[in-house]
């Protein structure tokens, strides 16, 4: 054998036209395969963080609530929970108050943002916020502004204490020792301070809007949507008065007892006569309740 033809021999074969596009092919379905399951482990373990959250502010809850001879908020215009927890909450990492599937504010018209001011500033400028920001979306945090500039997450506000409004005093929970403890819940996924859902009301016609209300309408009878987001792949996760933390299915809100007389088997559940074509498109094959 000659030198020429061992050489020849020892030569390295190039890919074919043919080969590569073979490869590239396994490489494609090997990424549609893991793809997938690499984002839903993303996401599960951004709900277990979600859920570690939820964990601390219900024990801060808890906390106040035992300091303050389980006596809760009073209703206040435009506050609620935040002034009143400041003293637990405050000095607590800034991802305490964010959901990380909600990390971002949501800005309605951002062609109204002036030009010379950065987030950091807008924040210390409330004056400013009022013209074009407020709510979040499933996937946006709600302006807090202090001490933690963005929050994704609500209080169930019929644990207020609503003695000075006679509308509501009754259904108001006003204490933590109840018995249906583990039914109430506290904190949850929200795009809002918080609200009072009620048994008649209208799950969210949209997916990722901030709520929409009707001229003129009653905000109270549309105040599940602040809660009802898909935020966790149909579900929401919740703190509950008895210091337990789950996931709760879109659905199964209406299914909670958010207030005293809230009935869990009210117009929107299985038991009360709800079908899937009742509920608005999106939310039609998610499970029911």
């Amino acid at each position: 054998m000659g030198r020429k033809e061992r050489r020849r021999r020892r030569a390295p074969k190039n890919f074919t036209l043919t080969e590569l596009l073979v490869v590239l092919a396994v490489i494609a379905v090997l990424m549609a395969i893991l793809l997938p399951t690499l984002q839903r482990t993303t996401r599960l373990a951004k709900a277990i963080a979600c859920q570690g959250n939820l964990r601390q502010w219900g024990f801060m809850f808890s906390m106040y609530a035992d300091n303050n001879d389980d006596r809760l908020f009073k209703q206040t215009y435009g506050d609620t929970w935040i002034s009143p927890m400041e003293p637990y909450y405050r000095g607590s990492k800034d991802s305490l108050f964010l959901c990380p599937m909600a990390t971002k504010p949501y800005v309605g018209q951002p062609e109204q943002l002036p030009t010379d001011l950065g987030i950091k500033a807008l924040t210390q400028k409330r004056y400013w916020a009022l013209a074009y920001i407020g709510a979040g979306t499933k996937y946006h945090a709600w302006w807090l502004f202090e001490p933690n500039p963005f929050c994704s997450y609500g209080l169930n506000d019929w644990l207020l204490d609503h003695s000075q409004s006679s509308t509501s005093s009754a259904s108001s929970w006003s204490a933590t020792h109840i018995k249906s403890a583990s039914d109430v819940p506290v904190f949850l996924d929200c795009i809002w301070r918080g609200s009072r859902p009620h048994e008649l009301d209208k799950p969210p016609e949209d997916d990722d809007c901030p709520p929409k209300m009707p001229a003129g309408a009653d905000p109270q009878l549309s105040a599940m949507q602040y809660f009802c987001i898909d935020r966790h792949d149909r579900f929401v996760n919740s703190a509950f008065l008895d210091g337990s933390v789950r996931k709760v299915g879109l659905k199964q809100l209406w299914t909670l007892k958010w207030h005293r007389y809230f009935d869990p088997n009210g117009p929107w559940t299985k038991a009360g006569g709800a079908d899937p074509e009742d509920w608005p498109a999106w939310m039609r094959s998610f499970k029911g309740y």
